[in-house]
């Protein structure tokens, strides 16, 4: 087995400061639905045995974002916290809620040509589920006009 790198190492420690702030590896164990002996193994800085990539980012989002942070560090990248208050900061919701739309739009268009006729009927719900998606754009529109206007400020 290689020795870990020292980015190796950092990032490490950022996951088990997360555990800590979680409460400690029992708890964390409880979060993932892991042993408590395998969140040690996590911790245990001989590298015996590393998190997936989901339970990681579980933990490192209950835990404080240690490791997103020391990750960003590393990679040369600033992070950025956005106030819960300032539009863009649903931006992941927002796109969420318009894949969703888009998928529901397409799967009324295609099942209403699927018989190579539109009746009247499917062309209502098909643009009702357009006037959804459309909501959902404009939502998209008024939160970049207000990062716009933020900006000529």
């Amino acid at each position: 087995m290689s020795r870990p790198t020292t980015d190796e190492r950092s990032l490490n420690a950022a996951l088990t400061a997360c555990v800590e702030e979680i409460g400690g590896q029992k708890e964390a164990g409880e979060l993932l639905g892991v042993s408590h002996v395998s969140i040690h193994r996590y911790c245990v800085n001989k590298f015996t045995e590393t998190p997936n990539m989901h339970r990681a980012f579980k933990l490192d989002r209950h835990g404080g974002n240690h490791v997103l942070r020391k990750w960003a560090e590393l990679c040369g990248f600033d992070l950025v916290e956005l106030d819960p208050s300032e539009p863009e900061a649903d931006v992941l919701s927002l796109a969420t809620q318009m894949h969703k739309e888009n998928s529901q739009t397409m799967a009324e268009l295609l099942e209403a040509i699927a018989d190579q006729t539109v009746t009247v009927n499917e062309a209502v719900r098909i643009r009702q589920k357009i006037g959804a998606c459309m909501a959902v754009m404009r939502n998209i529109e008024g939160m970049c006009l207000a990062v716009e206007a933020r900006a000529d400020q």
